[in-house]
């Protein structure tokens, strides 16, 4: 019973090794050295591409997949924390007065939340988005929203007004009349306006700004009125080595504007001031939604496995290559045992294997002659290796040796005909096996009066010998220093002698 499970767990088992000759006392696959070079550049190529590819994954030199699709949504807020927009007086040869001193200021920047299609009066001045720099002004911390029911939908309104000294804040003071004048004289007032928006950086996995410039005129009877939409953007950028790692980022990508030149007149009424430059800052109706996934490791791996899969395919080309020498060279061998005298023929051979020239004991031979008979002693050859052959040839063998034993029964003794182990004090484990009927050594010969076989039955014991028949031939156990008993030398004796083995 635990025999049989025994043998049911065996089956199973699935790391099984098949044992494989050797061709040769020495290898059991059959090498060469093309085989060799072809190993060593197939393989460093793959190793190479590999490593190649780990050296542009860690530099981050592999893009990532991107994919980009726009949605229309019904609401949508962003809290623009950074810089926004910028503006600065264009220099010209004549534009000496800097409208944006704090201490004398010609144009007043004015930051609005614009609610509902309402500037809330508590919030007319607000300086704590404006940010003065040099001759720059920066716009900053702007919160827009729509849709949310819950909260009133706000845009932002960046007005460029007259300055008037009516509830400014210290330490700000408007210019005098004499410098606003002059300002307004100058031949070329231009503002320089900076949108800045943000772009993600595939390289250094970061967000970018990206400033967008436009040159605007000042005019001093007239208003300048320009709406920016600004586009929302929503990056799922995913770094995960192995598995996934999501990070995500809300920023404006890009706007369009739209704009017009108005009178004055029209924002006197909201702003109580002349206005020159007033911005409307809102976010569209459309946002955009941007999968970034950068490569793992596994893809790596398979992208490599895939181009040394590709390179070794030429493997196969070596293989059959080595296939045919290996049928050449066993053939050559074949014939070589047989017709000893073919080892000392010298032939000459191409790189594609033809032969070329053929040299016996100094002499040239006739090519086509020799090509000939080379055939019909490979076509010999290649039967002797065929396996219905080789049982073909042992079976006369066999037929042979029955006909000269004229005894079916001797060469069924053959089966326990073996050499007697000398190691191990074997001289007292014969004794006591030769107690029990275990070793025997039989006075009859295969056909040689004179050789003396040690026969081995490890199977049989005492009580099985004694009910043997009578014409049995009787079985004894005789040492003998006979130089026909089997000895350690009959174990080699008819092994390939390794002069002819090369």
């Amino acid at each position: 019973m635990l025999k049989h499970f025994v043998n049911h767990i065996r089956k199973i088992d699935q790391f099984g090794v098949v044992y494989q000759p050797k061709i040769k006392y020495s290898t059991n696959e059959y090498k060469t050295a093309v085989g060799g070079i072809m190993s060593i550049i197939l393989y460093g190529l793959s190793f190479g591409y590999l490593l190649y590819s780990f050296i542009q994954y860690g530099q981050g030199n592999i893009l990532p997949k991107i994919t980009t699709i726009q949605v229309k949504t019904d609401q949508q807020s962003i809290f623009l924390e950074n810089e926004i927009m910028s503006f600065k007086i264009r220099p010209g040869q004549d534009n000496f007065i800097n409208p944006f001193n704090p201490s004398a200021l010609v144009l007043l920047p004015l930051v609005l939340p614009f609610k509902n299609n309402e500037i809330p009066p508590s919030q007319y001045f607000n300086f704590e988005q404006i940010q003065f720099s040099e001759e720059k002004i920066s716009i900053r911390n702007l919160d827009l929203q729509y849709g949310d029911p819950s909260q009133e939908e706000t845009e932002q309104i960046i007005a460029f007004v007259g300055c008037k000294q009516v509830n400014l804040p210290s330490p700000f003071a408007c210019a005098n009349q004499s410098i606003q004048d002059q300002f307004f004289a100058q031949s070329r007032n231009a503002m320089i306006a900076t949108t800045q928006v943000n772009q993600f950086n595939t390289d250094r996995r970061t967000l970018d700004e990206v400033g967008k410039e436009q040159v605007l005129a000042i005019v001093n009877n007239s208003t300048y009125f320009q709406t920016i939409n600004l586009n929302i953007q929503e990056s799922q950028v995913d770094t995960g080595f192995l598995l996934e790692q999501i990070e995500s980022y809300v920023y404006a990508t890009d706007y369009y504007l739209t704009n017009q030149q108005m009178g004055q007149e029209y924002f006197r009424t909201t702003f109580k001031f002349d206005a020159y430059m007033v911005f409307q800052l809102r976010i569209s109706k459309l946002r955009y939604l941007q999968s970034i996934q950068y490569p793992k490791i596994s893809e790596i791996l398979a992208d490599a496995g895939s181009i040394g899969s590709t390179i070794l395919l030429l493997s196969y080309f070596v293989i059959l290559c080595n296939q045919s020498l290996m049928e050449k060279q066993s053939l050559d061998d074949i014939i070589s045992i047989y017709y000893p005298q073919y080892k000392d023929l010298q032939i000459k051979q191409t790189f594609y294997g033809s032969i070329k020239e053929v040299i016996f004991e100094g002499k040239q031979q006739d090519l086509e002659q020799f090509k000939q008979y080379q055939k019909e002693l490979q076509e010999r050859a290649e039967k002797k290796l065929s396996m219905l052959n080789l049982v073909y040839e042992i079976s006369r063998l066999q037929f042979m040796i029955t006909n000269i034993l004229k005894s079916k029964e001797q060469l069924r003794q053959s089966h326990k005909i073996g050499i007697k182990l000398k190691q191990f004090e074997m001289q007292k484990l014969l004794n006591d096996e030769n107690l029990n009927g275990n070793q025997i050594i039989p006075h009859s010969n295969l056909n040689c009066s004179s050789s003396k076989l040690a026969i081995i039955d490890s199977q049989s014991d005492s009580s099985q010998n004694l009910k043997k028949p009578q014409q049995q031939q009787q079985i004894t156990v005789e040492e003998s220093s006979d130089e026909n008993q089997l000895n350690d030398e009959d174990f080699e004796i008819l092994i390939q002698p390794s002069e002819l083995e090369e």
